[in-house]
């Protein structure tokens, strides 16, 4: 994984939300704010190249499946409203860059992100509380102007993530 094109993707992925977040096909789909939609399709972005090394040209629906199904909700803590939105969001995107250029395997990652519904939904945590918040922030580069998201994390996610890190030792530990 080479960080000139993990900055690269990522600096191609802002200009490419941006265009989309003042889009008609954004205003259309969207039931969150541009700042929540943003983070969604960065942190999908972000999560598709640091787990499967796929840049947007080269996203699949496979990789697309497994970031949203396994990936997603065991590592973002994001509030109801917004994991509700994730799917028509990241459908709305896909079809955006698609229709202009920037991808051609669009329809096929559409289909991927509406097939991954049930299984995202299925590993999501209960919800208690909102989960997320927006803060502003003064990240370097690329994204000084994202918001970045501060994770609260309830103490049965904490708990269950001890437990599996002590289960994987445990499983290599006996091979």
């Amino acid at each position: 994984m080479s960080d000139k094109t993990f900055e690269r993707i990522m600096k191609e992925a802002d200009e490419q939300i941006k265009a989309f977040l003042t889009s008609d096909l954004y205003n259309s789909t969207s039931k969150i704010s541009t700042d929540e939609s943003s983070l969604v399709i960065r942190d999908f972005t972000q999560a598709v190249y640091t787990q499967t090394e796929r840049t947007p040209k080269r996203w699949t629906g496979a990789a697309t499946e497994e970031i949203l199904s396994e990936y997603f909700p065991k590592n973002q803590n994001f509030s109801r409203n917004l994991w509700e939105n994730v799917v028509p969001v990241l459908t709305g995107y896909v079809n955006y860059i698609n229709e202009n250029g920037y991808i051609k395997n669009g329809a096929t990652i559409v289909k991927a992100i509406e097939k991954s519904q049930d299984a995202m939904f299925s590993n999501l945590p209960t919800f208690t509380e909102p989960a997320i918040t927006l803060e502003s922030v003064e990240p370097a580069g690329a994204f000084a102007d994202w918001p970045t998201a501060t994770k609260a994390v309830p103490a049965f996610i904490a708990q269950r993530k001890k437990k599996n890190k002590i289960n994987k030792f445990l499983k290599k530990r006996n091979k």
